[in-house]
């Protein structure tokens, strides 16, 4: 209930102007502003790379969906779609059921060594082991471009498996005949649906395909030059610390958490999601990995979302003379924040 204070000011109104101006410490602003009217969210953040907080929030959980601030090109060629090597798998995969009707599985219900070894030869996503020599193309688990494409088309219900006989469903022979359907129903399961941390042995709750619209927009920003992985995991965790409560520093044997996280979000994000994609190039020197944005990524991917949603914030900010930044979060505070008891 709002209780008066004075003829025009309530006690929650005063409080309410007390954290604006709090959070607003360091803008400025050009003319006499009612703060009660102020949306913080259309003002630039410090720990968000200078986006607002109202597309940050527009960002997690969406990307690809039609209002998400990340979404695939409109009209992209089937060539182009392509060159997407996990694309290209899938696409490879079922036109193998296609051609077969049906594939007895192996009594482990794993894929025949001569289709996986078919699919491995034939794309792009290869397996340093065995292309240095040092192991062999045995069975699909050999493969990891394999499996995530067995398990993607089985997300999608492209595939079916009866009395361990491999085929196609009616879903999955429908949308081979629509290749823009077929191309964004793969994107948006290998994003949203598929579980990137199913091959690694890291703590599966830290799912890191909710913030990968925040990844891309860094990607866009800062891929044409090589950069070290870590630049864009610190700037994760400065935009989501919460990323780093699940991880543990008592019996590991990297010593922070800021380090195991660079280690999951490069393997989970870049080198797992990103490469299989095509859309960056990973590269190793020393006990690091540098990445750098591939030429496929402006050809799939639109963020102008982001860059219209800027201009109606940066017009909003004009209207009422408001200039600066908001930092919810001092990056000298990150190694202050508290964790639960380490296990």
């Amino acid at each position: 209930m709002w209780v008066k204070r004075g003829e025009n000011e309530t006690i929650e109104e005063k409080k309410r102007k007390k954290e604006v101006i709090t959070l607003v410490r360091k803008i400025k602003f050009k003319k006499k502003s009612n703060y009660n009217n102020i949306d913080p969210g259309i003002i630039p953040v410090e720990e968000y790379d200078l986006l607002e907080k109202n597309i940050v929030n527009m960002m997690t959980y969406n990307t690809f969906l039609d209002n998400g601030m990340v979404r695939l090109k409109e009209t992209i060629d089937e060539k182009i779609m392509l060159e997407v090597p996990i694309f290209k798998m899938i696409n490879d995969y079922l036109e193998i059921l296609k051609k077969e009707g049906e594939i007895r599985l192996t009594k482990i219900g794993n894929l025949p060594p001569k289709y996986v070894k078919e699919l491995y030869h034939n794309n792009e996503i290869k397996e340093g082991l065995i292309e240095d020599g040092i192991s062999t193309l045995r069975n699909e688990w050999d493969s990891e471009g394999v499996v995530v494409a067995r398990v993607i088309s089985e997300i999608c219900k492209f595939t079916k498996i009866r009395k361990n006989i491999l085929s196609l469903t009616m879903i999955g022979k429908k949308i081979m005949g629509d290749k823009r359907a077929f191309f964004r129903e793969v994107m948006m399961t290998f994003t949203n649906g598929y579980n990137w941390g199913y091959l690694d042995g890291y703590d599966e709750s830290l799912r890191l395909g909710e913030i990968a619209s925040y990844t891309y927009y860094l990607i866009n920003k800062y891929g044409n030059t090589l950069r070290d992985t870590t630049f864009y995991s610190e700037k994760i965790v400065l935009a989501f610390p919460m990323v780093l409560l699940p991880l543990k520093t008592k019996n590991n044997c990297t010593k922070t958490r800021e380090d195991q996280f660079n280690n999951i979000y490069s393997l989970r994000t870049f080198k797992r999601y990103m490469e299989f994609l095509g859309i960056v190039k990973l590269s190793s020197e020393g006990f690091g990995k540098k990445i750098m944005k591939k030429q496929l990524f402006d050809k799939i991917i639109d963020l102008t979302p982001i860059n219209r949603m800027k201009e109606l914030n940066f017009k909003e900010r004009k209207k009422d003379g408001i200039e600066g930044l908001i930092s919810y979060l001092n990056p000298n505070q990150l190694s202050k924040l508290k964790f639960d008891k380490d296990e």
